[in-house]
């Protein structure tokens, strides 16, 4: 086992603008609809207001860089700090809300989805792998449905694949979650949390179970 947390807020109320970097401040801009623009700036505001307190540095000065595990590239992927390559951490946020996970030598991921009232029906069949298919006598209900979805989309966070892996080669259990096929890391293990409200949340673990500290 080991030690992660979990950061959860709100993004419809005042954010830290100063806390943006340059790069942030421009990107939000190419955001046409008002709302989206205030959810990206307040979720990386949360995130880089967290960061910057854990790494002792100004919130717009914290470096952040992406690295793709597939193929190299250092213009998508997964984010990560570059002074600080042992500190994992991973953004989600639906709606109004969002997550951050921030753990110690283990790579998190973290999804948190507000269930839709409209129900999708080729998501069982877009998302469940053969095993998961074969083990039920009947399509799960909806919420669960988008339960299983907010689990898989957190492991592959973690495991910085994200959806170029297909969400039906990974199998998800009672003991976590780990691949059908391929090599995903190895054991990855994934916890539910209850965040309250119509949300979804889980915090996926690469190589440990993680042990949550759930922080508002």
């Amino acid at each position: 086992m080991a030690a992660c947390e979990l950061f959860l807020g709100r993004l419809d109320g005042a954010h830290d603008e100063s806390a943006l970097s340059d790069e942030e401040r421009a990107k939000a801009e190419r955001f046409r609809r008002p709302h989206e623009k205030n959810r990206y700036r307040s979720s990386r505001s949360f995130l880089r207001c967290l960061l910057g307190a854990k790494t002792n540095a100004a919130p717009h000065e914290v470096e952040i860089a992406v690295k793709c595990v597939s193929c190299g590239s250092d213009e998508h992927g997964k984010p990560y700090l570059p002074s600080f390559p042992d500190l994992s951490f991973n953004l989600s946020h639906s709606e109004n809300r969002v997550a951050v996970v921030v753990a110690e030598g283990h790579q998190v991921g973290v999804d948190i989805e507000a269930v839709p009232d409209q129900v999708m029906p080729a998501l069982w069949q877009m998302l469940a792998s053969q095993r998961e298919r074969t083990s039920v006598r009947e399509i799960p209900d909806w919420d669960e449905q988008i339960a299983l979805w907010v689990r898989k989309e957190a492991l592959l966070k973690a495991t910085g694949q994200g959806l170029a892996v297909d969400p039906r080669n990974v199998d998800v259990d009672a003991q976590g979650c780990y691949p059908s096929s391929g090599d995903l890391y190895g054991h990855v293990w994934v916890e539910d949390v209850q965040v309250g409200g119509d949300y979804r949340c889980s915090v996926a673990m690469v190589g440990s179970r993680p042990v949550i500290s759930r922080l508002t």
